[in-house]
């Protein structure tokens, strides 16, 4: 993708061609943050353009040598930044606000590659790393407060948020977490004995779906009774 047209639909249900953005190297994707602005984010160059749709004009993102791995579109339409995981010193988020067009915080707490992060129905985020096997809870009430939640001994591979106070986390240390995220404390855990794979929540129940050496198993979101 070297170029990107840009579309606006009018009161007749028609397209028009608004412009074409000219991206002078392959682009990874683009994502839509507001009205009058588009995000164009490269993969190659680690690096995303905010480009306005009045002039066809962009400016940079980020201007220093953080490299981007993944970019996150928060509900708030600010975007999060997670660092390139080939990166050695490079351990913390960024949030780029949408409004100034700038990176407006800074999220440092993590010693380690940074693995994922989700947005929580609170607007809170929670990020985890592959190193120091800890879960962060950035609390955007107070400006994006770290609280750590510590408990797994091994790499984190993913997280699902039961409610707007629980969180399940799943480790490579063969075991699946139930976070009370008010006292910051870990409520239940669910034992393995080999690799959790493949973790999902059933739509519409409160039932958490996995895989453990090709045997499909069921657990509530209370980690209390499993089904094989």
């Amino acid at each position: 993708l070297k170029t990107a047209k840009i579309w606006k639909e009018n009161d007749f249900n028609l397209f028009e061609l608004l412009g074409v953005l000219d991206l002078t190297i392959e682009a990874d994707r683009l994502i839509e943050t507001q009205v009058g602005n588009i995000i164009t984010y490269y993969e190659y160059e680690n690096n995303a353009l905010v480009w306005s749709l009045d002039n066809l004009k962009y400016s940079m993102a980020n201007n220093d040598k953080y490299m981007i791995e993944k970019c996150i579109k928060l509900s708030s339409g600010d975007l999060l930044f997670l660092p390139n995981r080939r990166s050695r010193s490079e351990f913390c988020l960024k949030i780029f606000d949408k409004d100034i067009l700038k990176v407006s915080h800074t999220l440092k707490g993590h010693t380690y590659k940074v693995c994922g992060a989700i947005e929580l129905r609170n607007e809170n985020i929670v990020s985890y790393s592959a190193g120091d096997n800890n879960l962060i809870l950035w609390d955007k009430k107070l400006d994006y407060t770290p609280n750590i939640l510590d408990g797994h001994t091994a790499m984190i591979t993913s997280v699902i948020e039961i409610d707007s106070n629980k969180l399940i986390s799943i480790s490579n240390d063969d075991t699946i977490r139930l976070w009370n995220l008010n006292n910051l404390t870990c409520i239940a855990v669910c034992e393995e004995k080999n690799s959790i794979e493949n973790v999902k929540r059933l739509k519409k129940t409160d039932h958490i779906i996995y895989i453990v050496k090709d045997v499909v198993k069921v657990v509530d979101t209370n980690l209390k009774q499993k089904y094989i």
